[in-house]
């Protein structure tokens, strides 16, 4: 992983150095593009089973397993680290290769096609050692970044985010907008990201401590994923700003033998990941099990903004149908029926 991340460093300064758009032409399509605020939150380490709405048995999504939307059961995140995952996940990669184009990332694509973006972290941006992610963070109109260095640095909370999205959410606009929430998640060690959260729930087994605090961490997911949604119900009441919200995660983790969940190694885990959608419109639970591939994310993307292009793959993320071409996830290939 180590080897993997120092050529993703080196290929994103050259590509800041070297950035030229290559989308080409982009249109909005006005019957497709069904809402005013569309706002992608990006997970962290969120292992797809470990959620209660996807069947966990202890009941940390309390919010998501009661809201009306449309809940993916199938979609594979394209790597195991979050490096590796998101740039290509956020860039219409090479779909032989997999490598990450950073001439064609979902910022760039949603800017052309007329939408204001906007992008809050509460990863860190890391300097001379920038991710991807904040390559394509960097171009969107607005961004900003709770940590100024590494993640370590400052074990900022990812609620620290929701008053920043409300200031810019009841900006007054008749623009479409974008807004990409990038959280820290369920990230290592877990413990420390609920240092401002606590549920009732209660562990017997000292053994499971750590698994407690990766259990609580989504549980304090779904309570911001919850103020996301309460704040964009609030906006649509003043202004009539109808909203979609996308949530997923990176990659996932695997369980060790002693109760914590680890990134290191690779196993099928590790590239389960939820992939929610929450609308203004929603009047009922949908739970779709069909495999969805994170290499297509940005084409999927587009197709639920209502942008198309004609580099782009018409991929619906939360339909039932399936392409008509091999879908990829890491080691694991999935033939359409």
């Amino acid at each position: 992983a180590y080897k993997t991340l120092q050529v993703e460093r080196e290929q994103l300064a050259a590509a800041r150095k070297t950035f030229k758009d290559q989308w080409g032409g982009v249109q909005v399509n006005s019957t497709a593009s069904r809402y005013d605020d569309y706002v992608v939150v990006i997970g962290e380490s969120a292992r797809k089973d470990y959620l209660h709405v996807y069947g966990y048995p202890i009941a940390n999504t309390p919010f998501l397993s009661k809201v009306n939307g449309v809940f993916v059961d199938g979609l594979k995140s394209a790597d195991t680290h979050t490096v590796t995952s998101l740039s290509r996940m956020l860039t219409a990669n090479d779909k032989k290769s997999h490598a990450a184009n950073y001439n064609m990332d979902v910022v760039t694509l949603a800017k052309k096609a007329g939408f204001q973006s906007y992008w809050i972290s509460n990863q860190g941006y890391l300097g001379i050692y920038d991710t991807p992610i904040s390559l394509i963070a960097e171009r969107a109109e607005n961004h900003q970044f709770l940590k100024s260095a590494d993640n370590e640095t400052h074990n900022g909370s990812d609620f620290a985010i929701i008053d920043i999205f409300k200031k810019q959410l009841t900006n007054p606009t008749k623009q479409k907008r974008v807004f990409f929430l990038h959280l820290y998640g369920s990230h290592n060690d877990a413990c420390k990201r609920i240092t401002d959260f606590h549920d009732d729930l209660v562990i017997k087994d000292p053994s499971y401590a750590y698994m407690s605090c990766y259990v609580k961490s989504i549980h304090k997911t779904d309570v911001f994923l919850s103020k996301i949604y309460q704040q964009l119900q609030q906006n649509k009441a003043a202004t009539q700003r109808e909203f979609s919200i996308v949530y997923f995660s990176d990659h996932g983790l695997t369980a060790s033998d002693n109760h914590i969940m680890v990134s290191s190694g690779k196993s099928k885990q590790h590239y389960d990941v939820p992939l929610i959608k929450l609308s203004s419109d929603d009047d009922q639970r949908q739970m779709i099990h069909q495999q969805k591939s994170g290499y297509y994310f940005v084409d999927g993307l587009a197709n639920w903004m209502g942008i198309t292009n004609d580099k782009l793959y018409h991929y619906d993320l939360f339909g039932d149908e399936q392409p008509d071409f091999v879908v990829v996830a890491g080691d694991w290939t999935y033939e359409p029926e």
